[in-house]
């Protein structure tokens, strides 16, 4: 069959200029995002893949739009509008609110103004092509199912593809804040790809070290343990704080950061390299107990609020939620490797088996989120290299504050009894 032919009536004709221009404003953010504004440490030549797949996406829909039918048109500017709208407002009207406008939030607000207007465009265009003929019966039933069809779409497709973007486009956080005198050292680490991370030492009197992952959200954790004697080093991982590179909330590229927290600790003189341990919270846990098992002299391993990175992990409990959400899951891992250019890492259950020597501590919490309900299983794949700790009434990476004593006494003792210098066994 050929194609409809172009809108013949003036509302088409203008629906089609309008559709097309905020397709564009969306794409210009994109290139703006991807190629002139790149994070620190970063180039265009590294958003090749990111910027030009959707780009090419909404030039084709752009393309296309005079030819599909009038539904069609209506859906895709819908779907296209609420994802820019959705994913404007989180990342650079959010940034613009918070810091003031700058590089990419110009052009990523026109798009967001761009979402708005499709989202209108969209549903005037649904409502003029609505069907009334039929009975009264007919009618209700054919649009609960166009209905339930485009809230499908809207939580499986338009949903989990925002939550991609802004997992790999979240505004950067502050730096952590050190009260005046207390013995913390801004260090940069460089990383294997050539990025600079924000760090903060502080130096211990055991001998023993622990990295804590996200440094920023662990400054409670760390002063804990500087009490107990031990060096910490708070690290902003890529993509946040002052710290280079392009965000993935999901942890990606995390391991590469934490080799680099091992690197400076090695060659501290007051760190023996054979007592060193990390603490990390909700996605910095699976960073952890990944960079551990892979053998890189991480003895200890405190994982509190560990889930999942990507949809093999969503998908290792076979559970209803799991199999509910599975179309969402995977799509938003085909989301972040778009918008990150990259690849997912290798599933967890299948890297704890290889903690060998190290031992870590799963602490988890089932109002926990991300996965956290997975603790257990990681227990049992881990073997006897692992212990687990549930804190029924703790929020996600809320231990400390729900259990304070408990908490420091089972994570201190943790990390003594695996830091020991000649500890029993090794």
């Amino acid at each position: 069959m050929k194609p409809p032919p172009p809108p013949a009536d003036p509302a088409g004709r203008t629906e089609t200029r309008l559709a097309r221009t905020m397709f564009l404003l969306v794409a210009g953010y994109l290139l703006d995002d991807a190629m002139l504004h790149p994070e620190p440490g970063t180039t265009a030549a590294d958003h090749v893949l990111s910027g030009a797949l959707p780009v090419s996406a909404l030039l084709w829909a752009a393309a296309r739009h005079p030819v599909w039918r009038a539904s069609t048109r209506a859906a895709v500017s819908t779907a296209v509008g609420l994802l820019a709208l959705g994913v404007g407002l989180a990342v650079p009207v959010a940034h613009a609110r918070s810091a003031g406008p700058s590089g990419d939030d110009y052009t990523g607000i026109a798009a967001t103004v761009a979402g708005a207007a499709l989202v209108a465009v969209g549903v005037r265009g649904a409502w003029r092509v609505r069907r009334t003929g039929g009975s009264t019966r007919s009618r209700v039933v054919r649009r609960f199912l166009v209905g339930a069809v485009a809230a499908f779409v809207a939580v499986q497709v338009v949903l989990p593809l925002g939550v991609a973007f802004v997992a790999t486009h979240a505004p950067r956080g502050a730096s952590p804040s050190f009260a005046p005198g207390l013995p913390w050292q801004a260090v940069r680490l460089p990383t294997a790809d050539g990025l600079s991370l924000a760090a903060w030492y502080a130096p211990g009197h055991n001998g023993a070290a622990v990295v804590v992952v996200p440094g920023d959200g662990g400054l409670r954790h760390a002063r804990m343990l500087r009490r107990h004697g031990y060096g910490v080093l708070l690290v902003s991982p890529r993509g946040q704080g002052a710290s280079e590179g392009d965000v993935n909330l999901f942890g990606w590229r995390g391991e590469t950061d934490v080799r680099a927290a091992l690197a400076f600790l090695a060659r501290r003189p007051d760190v023996d390299p054979r007592r060193v341990g990390g603490l990390g919270l909700s996605v910095g846990g699976e960073i952890l107990l990944q960079t551990a098992a892979r053998g890189t002299g991480l003895r200890a391993v405190v994982a509190e609020g560990a889930g999942t990175r990507w949809a093999a992990e969503d998908l290792a409990s076979p559970d209803l939620e799991n199999l509910v959400l599975a179309p969402m899951s995977v799509t938003i891992t085909l989301g972040v490797a778009v918008f990150s250019g990259g690849l997912p890492p290798a599933r967890l259950p299948s890297l704890l088996p290889r903690l060998g020597d190290a031992r870590a501590l799963l602490i988890w919490s089932r109002r926990g989120q991300g996965g956290e309900h997975l603790n257990p299983r990681y227990h049992r794949a881990a073997g006897g290299a692992s212990d687990i700790w549930e804190i029924p009434e703790a929020g996600h990476i809320g231990g400390l504050a729900a259990r304070p004593q408990e908490y420091e006494r089972r994570v201190v003792g943790f990390f003594d009894a695996s830091l020991a210098a000649n500890p029993v066994g090794r």
